[in-house]
């Protein structure tokens, strides 16, 4: 027998609480092969003592049957005395209720020496064949029939009154077990453990620091287990170091165990391949275990909770004790779980750690690594989150126990994402954070706490019922402060690349920018929220694509810039200066209103929502100043006139400041300008647009704008096509509280028109040449100046553009032109009205009047001629036609009596002279003569305007002599026709 060798040192030693004060243990508590194996070698000593040989196998036999063996067979023993050796071939024992003990070979070599000192010493043991049925049964452990109760057993129960001076003791130098097996049956678990090979050296319960090493090679339930390590057994505080490994162990096995802890179903495969060190004493144990462990088709269930996975992979190393930490991967694939309504699908989930501890006495959790997944689906209440791929970074990652804090430093990726709750979708391509977060979760409801970080989001999609919103890139970065009572405090920048607002469901895209920077969000429950500079470039909105009622952008601007917007926690917003630059509007007018500005028609059986009961009041907008310009313009199309309207409205540039919805009677200075083509409109004043009514103070005026650009709206209204003009204007004009005084002084240069049809509009009101007309309007320039004066109420505040053209150009035409002329020139008493020759009312200035049958003018009539003089000189494009008319009434009695006298012979003239001569009967009138009488009076009138006025003989045409019907009132005269 060779000295007890000394304890092999370890490397690893496990932290444990102070050992208590060594206490002996009977031997029936040591280890269940060691009874059946000390019952055996005691049976056999005894016997051995009184007849070598036979006497084993009876001693053997007898002992087995005082133990509780109902029958025993033993094919053959040998017992050496002298050289302590022990053989037992083909031993078999049967108990009343119970498996039998068999044992195919038995073969022990012990040492005399150490009985004296009450101590069992085996130098070999080999055992073959050896089947122990292990059944607990009322909270008691029988091994094949019989109760764990061996030897030692009496002395220990007297323990008390009759101590032991000194307690039995054994060692073994070598044990070696094939072919074997032990089942273990508590009646819900049933394991069976196949030993091909156990080897087991130096166990020494004397010395229970010595290690023992031991090496099992078999199967636990089918599945191949391998064994090997060193283990101090008897110990006071006993420890182990080995390495296990296992090959496809059915879980089904523990399966009634796990029901006790309330997991209804258990189900998979494990394997395993580990070192584990450790020890393990009254108060607690501490083990460090490293290498891998597999799960496959592992299914758990507890009540309505459930996890299920095709496969789990553990590698990695932890250190268990007071708590737990290490490092290592943890990879599942076909994961899904389910805890109430809330359900988790995964592909596959990836834990990497490179540090994990857990403190047992404060909780405290403290991690360091990354976590992944694929394909994942989360439900929860009524909401479904899908991830194609999502990865957890974590340098620095911390939980603590109550008052329970967060604290995390790493960042989020996801790629492919989806969320859907209440009619919201949203999908972002790919997202990423990282940053920090420090977090208290004494209330989860309403943590608190600090984050900072930057949030990255590409390719977002999201749905609100039937708008889409998508951003192709989104950066914001800062700091997020959570208060008590959902208090939030933020500090951010924000960039967007990308952003699109749609309708598809009418083809409809309502915004588009380019891209987005604000240089700071400041909120705070007390303030709202304050932003920087807030800058849009490349902003367009409202155009459908698809089909025939597609139509390009509505509305486009280069770039928005606004100054300091706060909105407060009333919703209330401010701004600094608004700044629109290169601002591009296209107006296209339809008979249904404004292209894109018009409200669609709904799908056909689609019911039109009711209004609203009560309108909410729209939130407060304060703008210190709006600036709109830098090229920008507006493109006008108007469809609705028969001949199409376009013209472009550039160079806009417009100033608004003090604008408040919350103050309407404040005045907000403006100023407007702009050219369309080489015309410039221009405008200021002060505006109150939020007063009701509407007040505003007006200056403005219009330089060279060109007319043949709005004819179609001349033509539509009058019935006349503009050939060339330009219009000139100036316009003062106040709106107090809807009242509207003011005028507009206008001024048409080289207005001409196309001959207009006889049945035109105008030509039908008007019932005159309107070429006529327009050369009265035009003075010496070739301009028509008309001062309008404005008054009355604001009722229509639309605008129609060929309302303005009608007042421009037709307007005043529409009452007669008498009363048109005599409001607008000096020479109005000139102006009547005459029927021509072909009984139509003709335009005329006053007739030249002329003494009964005479064509030769007086004074008077130099005076008349002379006042059309200055007309014709200040209207070039006047022409007159001269008409002389004689009467039968009034003429033809003069003509006579000059006849007759320019006719008188001597006696005749005597006769009268002595009133002798008689009255003789007028002749019928001589229509040839009042005829000439008409036609010298033309010429007179002609001659006079030629000879002595200087007027052009291209602009007066003399008329055939025209002889009135009798009873006519237009008695001798000249008519002078426009």
């Amino acid at each position: 027998m060779t000295a007890n060798p000394e304890p092999p040192s370890s490397e690893y030693t496990p932290t444990a609480l102070p050992r208590p004060e060594p206490k002996p243990k009977p031997l029936r508590r040591r280890l269940v092969l060691g009874a059946v194996i000390g019952a055996v070698v005691i049976a056999a000593v005894v016997a051995g003592a009184v007849l070598p040989g036979v006497g084993l196998r009876w001693g053997v036999v007898e002992t087995l049957r005082r133990l509780g063996m109902v029958e025993v067979t033993l094919l053959d023993g040998d017992l050496s005395l002298f050289r302590g050796r022990v053989v037992v071939r083909q031993m078999a024992a049967r108990p009343k209720d119970g498996r039998a003990l068999a044992l195919d070979d038995l073969a022990l070599h012990f040492h005399w020496r150490p009985l004296l000192d009450r101590r069992l010493s085996f130098e070999a043991v080999a055992l073959k064949g050896l089947a122990i049925a292990v059944e607990k049964r009322d909270g008691s452990y029988i091994v094949n029939g019989l109760p764990l109760v061996v030897a030692g057993a009496a002395g220990a129960a007297g323990a008390a009154s009759a101590p032991v001076a000194k307690p039995w003791t054994f060692d073994i130098e070598s044990l070696q077990l094939s072919d074997s097996s032990l089942t273990y049956d508590d009646g819900q678990t049933r394991l069976t453990v196949d030993v091909e090979k156990l080897s087991v050296d130096t166990l020494r319960s004397w010395s229970p620091d010595t290690p023992t090493a031991f090496h099992l090679q078999g199967k636990i339930n089918g599945a191949p287990v391998v064994l090997d390590g060193t283990a101090t057994p008897f110990a006071t505080a006993p420890g182990v170091a080995l390495r296990l490994s296992l090959d496809h162990f059915d879980l089904a096995a523990a399966a009634a165990q796990s029901k006790a802890l309330g997991v209804s179903q258990l189900a998979g495969k494990l394997t395993a391949d580990l070192t584990i060190e450790g020890h393990l004493d009254a108060s607690q144990m501490a083990a460090k275990v490293a290498g891998s462990l597999a799960l496959h088709d592992l299914a758990v269930a507890d009540g309505g909770n459930r996890l299920a996975a095709k496969s789990i992979d553990w590698t990695g190393n932890a250190a268990l004790g007071s708590g737990t930490e290490g490092e290592g991967k943890l990879a599942l694939r076909g994961l899904s779980a389910a805890a109430g309504s809330t359900s988790i699908e995964a592909g596959s989930l990836d834990t990497d750690l490179s540090r994990f501890a857990l403190d047992g006495h404060s909780g405290r959790i403290t991690l360091a690594g990354t976590v992944g997944a694929a394909n994942a689906t989360v439900k929860a209440a009524g909401q479904q989150t899908t991830l194609a791929g999502l990865r957890l970074t974590a340098d620095d990652f911390s939980l603590s126990a109550p008052p329970r804090r967060l604290a995390w430093k790493g960042g989020v990726t996801v790629d492919k994402g989806s969320l859907s709750a209440s009619g919201l979708t949203a999908a972002p391509g790919a997202l990423a954070w990282t940053g920090s977060v420090d977090l208290s979760l004494a209330d989860p409801a309403q943590p608190t706490g600090k984050a900072t970080g930057k949030l990255e989001v590409q390719d977002a999609h999201l749905t609100v019922g039937d708008y889409t919103i998508d951003d192709k890139h989104a950066a914001v970065d800062g700091t997020v402060e959570l208060g008590a009572a959902a208090a939030v405090n933020a500090a951010l920048i924000l960039h967007s690349e990308g952003l699109a607002v749609a309708e598809p469901r009418i083809n409809q895209d309502w915004l588009a920018v380019d891209h987005i920077d604000l240089a700071s969000l400041k909120m705070t429950p007390q303030t709202g929220a304050v932003l920087g500079n807030l800058v849009l470039g490349g902003v367009s909105a409202v155009q459908r694509h698809g089909g025939t009622g597609a139509f390009p952008w509505r509305v486009e601007l280069r770039d928005a810039r606004v100054d300091r917007v706060g909105v407060d926690p009333h919703g209330s917003v401010t701004a600094g200066e608004v700044k629109l630059s290169g601002a591009v509007v296209r107006l296209v007018r339809m008979a249904n209103g404004f292209l894109g500005f018009t409200p669609a028609p709904l799908p056909a059986g689609t019911v039109k929502p009711a209004a609203a009961a009560s309108a909410q009041p729209l939130p407060r907008l304060s703008v210190t100043r709006l600036l709109i310009g830098d090229q920008s313009r507006v493109a006008f199309d108007d469809r609705t006139p028969s001949d199409r309207v376009q013209m472009q409205i550039a160079a806009i540039d417009i100033a608004v400041s003090n604008l408040d919805t919350g103050i309407p009677e404040r005045d907000s200075p403006f100023s407007f300008k702009a050219k369309i083509n080489d015309a410039s409109l221009s405008a200021k004043g002060t505006l109150r647009p939020f007063a009701d009514p509407l007040s505003a103070d007006i200056k403005g005026e219009v330089r060279a704008l060109e007319l043949p650009p709005l004819s179609p709206y001349a033509a539509d209204a009058l019935g006349i096509h503009l050939h060339t003009g330009h219009f000139d204007g100036d316009m003062a004009v106040e709106l107090k509280r809807g009242k509207l005084a003011g005028k507009i002084d206008l001024a048409l240069s080289n207005l001409f028109i196309a001959q207009p049809d006889p049945g035109a509009p105008i030509s039908r009101k008007a019932d005159m040449p309107i070429e006529t007309v327009l050369d009265l309007l035009r003075d010496s320039d070739d301009r028509i100046k008309l001062n309008i004066p404005l008054s009355g109420d604001l009722k229509n505040p639309d605008f129609d553009i060929s309302d303005a053209v009608n007042q421009a150009v037709g307007g005043a035409l529409r009452s007669t032109a008498a009363t048109t002329l005599e409001v607008l020139f000096p020479v109005a008493a000139l102006v009547s009205y005459v029927v021509d020759s072909d009984d139509k009312r003709r335009l005329s200035l006053a007739p030249l009047p002329f003494d009964p049958g005479q064509d030769g003018l007086n004074d008077a009539d130099r005076k008349q001629l002379s006042a059309v003089v200055g007309l014709m000189a200040q209207r070039p494009g006047l022409k007159l036609s001269l008409c002389g008319a004689a009467s039968p009434d009034v003429d033809w009695p003069v003509l006579v009596e000059q006849k007759r006298k320019a006719e008188q012979t001597a006696v005749s003239k005597l006769q009268g002279f002595l009133g002798l001569s008689h009255d003789e009967p007028l002749p019928p009138p001589d229509r040839d003569l009042l005829s000439q009488l008409a036609e010298r009076r033309s010429r007179q009138t002609k001659g006079f305007l030629t000879d002595q006025a200087g007027i052009d003989l291209s602009r007066l045409f003399e008329c055939r002599g025209k002889v009135d019907e009798a009873g006519a009132k237009g008695g001798p005269r000249v008519d002078l026709l426009l």
